[in-house]
């Protein structure tokens, strides 16, 4: 998408300055979309085994963190209307930070549904 971001964008008829919009927030997501790959497995793992409370936290928190974030960059003048965008990263890094602790802490485990595999039901 980074190579093609100006023929995926011209695709959906836009021209000019939006056409230019368009094409520096997909070359942005292209660079950082690792960071949500990351984030979505771990996440699905987490639901899977039925941890669904601590993932609502953790997708809350993003959300939070991302207003803020975008709030205070805008505020600041370090951001324009980029801040739409740039703060998604920042967000997920956060919900990353949630989810790998609940991972390795193996709170997870004692969920209802592992705990039904692990006893053969």
């Amino acid at each position: 998408m980074y190579v093609f971001a100006e023929y995926a964008i011209a695709f959906f008829g836009l021209a000019d300055d939006a056409l230019q919009i368009g094409v520096s927030i997909v070359r942005f997501i292209a660079t950082v979309f690792w960071l949500f790959a990351v984030y979505i497995t771990v996440s699905g793992l987490l639901q899977g085994a039925g941890d669904t409370i601590l993932m609502s936290i953790a997708t809350l928190s993003a959300l939070v963190i991302r207003i803020i974030t975008g709030y205070a960059a805008v505020g600041l003048g370090w951001l324009g209307p980029e801040a739409a965008w740039v703060t998604m990263p920042i967000g997920w890094v956060v919900a990353i930070l949630i989810t790998f602790i609940r991972y390795f802490s193996g709170g997870w485990k004692k969920k209802a549904v592992v705990g039904k595999l692990k006893k053969g039901i």
